[in-house]
């Protein structure tokens, strides 16, 4: 996944971002069966802040995401917040999966 530059927010303390483009990401999710059930194996992903000009004292910031619980057959959205490195900031962002055909 790419992503671009951004502008500031309107946010009360004027430390906000939003970025209105989709950004598109693909990955494989590997599925395991124990006991009998069938369950997807953790996938997790990094997501990279990079923070240019200001005052930041961090200029890359990193969060994890575990993939795997919001794969679906079906189309889905879901509303996530994702805490950033050492609490410099939280990613509040629209997740929507959709399980596309081997061989893509």
């Amino acid at each position: 996944a790419y992503g671009g530059a951004v502008r500031a927010g309107a946010a009360a303390d004027g430390r906000a971002a939003e970025w209105r483009e989709p950004v598109s990401l693909a990955c494989s999710v590997y599925s395991s069966t124990s006991h009998g059930q069938m369950r997807l194996e953790p996938r997790n992903s990094d997501l990279t802040v990079r923070v240019e000009g200001g005052a930041a004292k961090a200029k890359k910031i990193s969060g994890s995401l575990d993939l795997a619980p919001h794969a679906s057959y079906s189309r889905q959205s879901t509303t996530l917040s994702v805490p950033l490195a050492k609490g410099a900031a939280t990613l509040h962002l629209q997740l929507t999966s959709a399980w596309l055909k081997r061989g893509l």
